[in-house]
């Protein structure tokens, strides 16, 4: 694993790990400490604490054949689902060496599903009933003897805005927030990686190239590797191109880079000083294949 990767998983787990660390604890107490519909003034009217559950079917909705049991465990096993897909596309975009601002948002969104998710499957099986508008707080039980079976546990909710009118909780901030990030500072990225890798595939013939050629001559690849980490930080925050591997011989004497984009020219005044700061760079080759209207024109350069 590289040292980019590394720190990816990293900062995803740290994400997660922290939100729902808070999320659990704000419900546990709230859940502990509050009898339904209790409320307490953070802010005045504004922004205050009221403690809810969730049944766990948006609006309220039931299905008729399913009954509300049923919909509840239909509703757990899609969630349940939707987290793994998530997190699978969370462990490929890290793997990928995505932009940090997506994979936080992704880490979001997926930590915020899986709080809610924690609700459904145990807090039934682990605390007692709070019933509506009784001044009665929830207890702890022993395993099993709660107030509702595995699956089919209620969500607990207790932020209330005033020009809100859904109670929610952290989880549902965390999912909010994931997606506000993207919206706003990581649509491209996100669009570039979830909906354009087919198009990618597809347009390969009007990217322009860069194949860096060189001698090699090191015990392990290392060096490569990192280079190859810096070359794709300079290149993807500006969205100008992607690194698509590298090719080196069996001896490790001698190898190539290719980078694909839209301006190759671009791309190489990008990286051209990193280029001139590589020590096993020293006389290498750079081909920059640019795409005119009918066919490719082949650049040299040299390395000094």
């Amino acid at each position: 694993m590289t040292a980019a990767s590394r720190n990816r998983y990293i900062i995803a787990f740290v994400t997660i790990f922290i939100t729902l660390i808070f999320d659990q604890w704000i419900k546990v107490w709230v859940k502990l400490n509050f009898y339904y519909g209790e409320s307490y003034p953070l802010l005045g009217d504004w922004f205050q604490l009221h403690f809810v559950e969730n049944p766990g079917m948006a609006f309220g909705w039931e299905i008729p054949f399913l009954g509300n049991q049923g919909a509840k465990i239909l509703l757990s096993v899609f969630r349940i689902i939707a987290v793994g897909v998530i997190l699978y596309y969370l462990i490929g975009l890290i793997k990928r060496k995505g932009s940090l601002g997506l994979i936080i948002s992704i880490s979001l969104i997926f930590s915020g599903a899986f709080g809610n998710i924690i609700d459904s499957l145990l807090y039934g099986l682990i605390f007692s009933d709070s019933p509506y508008h009784l001044s009665i707080t929830a207890e702890t039980v022993g395993f099993g003897a709660g107030y509702a079976d595995f699956l089919t546990g209620k969500v607990v909710d207790m932020f209330s805005l005033s020009f809100f009118p859904p109670i929610f909780n952290l989880a549902d901030v965390a999912i909010s927030v994931g997606v506000g990030i993207i919206i706003a500072f990581q649509r491209v990225a996100f669009q570039t990686e979830f909906f354009n890798k087919s198009e990618d595939s597809e347009n390969t013939s009007e990217l322009e190239t860069v194949l860096i050629e060189f001698k090699y001559g090191l015990t392990d690849l290392k060096e490569l590797h990192q280079l190859e980490e810096e070359i794709s930080a300079l290149i993807k925050p500006d969205m100008i191109g992607s690194l698509k591997g590298h090719e080196i011989s069996s001896d490790l004497l001698s190898g190539t880079l290719l980078i694909n984009g839209v301006n190759a020219e671009r791309i190489f005044e990008k990286i051209k000083d990193l280029l001139e700061e590589t020590s096993f760079l020293k006389g290498a080759v750079v081909r920059m294949k640019k795409n005119s209207r009918r066919s490719f024109e082949e650049k040299t350069l040299h390395l000094a």
